[in-house]
């Protein structure tokens, strides 16, 4: 039973989401399909500015994706939904088997069964960030399984070179439709493995280039410029939103340590006031600069230079640490935190038992339709889903796991 709850669990979670995503949400979706539809149609300059709501992905995005601008708006969601069901169904087994892997290489014997069951329990962790990311029809979970999928490939023992190559043609694509990703196309070039690096070189550059040249092919030079100066612009309009539903370092500064109100989308237009007046805007502005220099730097210090003891552990680190910089952070953007969640359960699970049910509690059981709308939005105010997140990433960091984890791999950055 306890082999089944969690895989059972991640099916009602999707099954769930994709019914919302049809009944009450798919607003994110829309303004995907609506771009798609555009480029489609031969007004692929009008994506930025003839939209239900703003925009703000690359034009490539939509350029690429835009077959489904073809197909009736229900139809597409649905496919777009059944991809990303596929996707959940794909990254348990890849995160199973690597759990299976690994815990065979320290002599620990487990069952595959078991194995499925713990990274299930990763997306049940994650339950509310994955229910989000269905209900809005949003991206984060293709952008989970692109990045997943080539570090995967990445620290597999012996890859086939097409598969690496395929991998990161798909997270060059990713890194330009969200730019998130982007710190990871540096992974093949300063940790370079022999017979590894080449094609994961050659497949990101590759998939970078076409996401970026799509629209310059059909506009020509010109008009792809323009509209990656539109880009820009949909980009820079969109300012900083403290609503209580970014849940960024520079929100919680606002939310804190101010007496600004805190708009609570799900109320409409009330508000509600959470900090004291602590904090001048210029000093949270610095502050949270410094926060996003600071993170980026352990990012970019941990694709130099982070322990590959656990190949697991490190993709998950390096998956969670790349939004915490954004000024600008979406509850469904904690999905990427998936492999960290899996790794939490397998190595941390007995030791650490406290600090996952508390996690979980928080983050997913003080929605509005579980505690009522005021405490919901105090909590969602308080930046909650930050907090736990970075309170897995320092687990993670500083605890000591439940066993040891010896080697699985060479020490890819000394290879030729």
């Amino acid at each position: 039973m306890k082999r089944i709850f969690p895989i059972f669990a991640v099916g009602a979670l999707v099954s769930i989401g994709t019914f919302w995503s049809f009944g009450r949400g798919g607003h994110d979706f829309a303004v995907f399909y609506e771009a798609w539809n555009l480029v489609a149609h031969g007004r692929g300059t009008e994506i930025y500015t003839t939209s239900p709501d703003r925009f703000l992905y690359a034009p490539g995005f939509a350029w690429i994706l835009s077959p489904l601008g073809l197909l009736p708006q229900n139809v597409a969601l649905a496919i777009w939904n059944l991809a990303k069901a596929t996707i959940v169904y794909l990254l348990i087994q890849s995160v199973g088997k690597k759990i299976l892997e690994e815990s065979a290489s320290i002599g620990k014997r487990m069952a595959l069964e078991d194995a499925l069951a713990i990274a299930a329990g990763g997306f049940v962790l994650l339950a509310r960030p994955l229910l989000i990311d269905f209900q809005y029809g949003q991206v984060n979970l293709f952008i989970l399984a692109g990045s997943v999928w080539a570090l995967l490939t990445y620290f597999a023992k012996a890859p086939a070179r097409n598969r690496i190559a395929i991998s990161w043609f798909v997270l060059g694509v990713v890194s330009v439709s969200k730019l998130f990703a982007l710190p990871l196309l540096l992974l093949p070039w300063v940790r370079t493995q022999r017979g590894v690096s080449g094609p994961a070189k050659i497949g990101s550059a590759l998939g970078f280039l076409v996401a970026a040249i799509l629209p310059i092919l059909t506009l020509g030079v010109s008009g792809g410029l323009n509209l990656i100066l539109a880009w820009r612009a949909a980009l820079a309009a969109k300012g900083l939103p403290f609503e209580s539903h970014n849940q960024s370092f520079i929100a919680l500064l606002d939310h804190y340590f101010t007496t600004d109100p805190t708009h609570i989308i799900a109320l409409g237009w009330k508000w509600i006031v959470l900090g004291l007046p602590l904090l001048s805007m210029p000093t949270i502005v610095e502050l949270s600069l410094a926060w996003s220099f600071l993170f980026i730097g352990v990012l970019v210090a941990w694709i130099f230079r982070g322990s590959v003891t656990s190949s697991l552990r490190w993709i998950a680190v390096a998956m969670a640490l790349l939004f915490v910089p954004s000024y600008l952070v979406w509850k469904p953007y904690f999905i990427l935190g998936y492999p960290l969640a899996a790794l939490l359960i397998w190595q941390y699970g007995a030791s650490k038992k406290w600090l996952i049910v508390l996690g979980f509690l928080l983050m997913n059981l003080t929605g509005f339709d579980v505690i009522g709308p005021w405490p919901a939005a105090r909590l969602e105010a308080a930046s909650i889903f930050l907090l736990v997140h970075l309170a897995y990433l320092a687990c993670v960091f500083w605890a000591k796991p439940d066993f040891e984890i010896k080697p699985t791999l060479p020490r890819i950055d000394t290879l030729a």
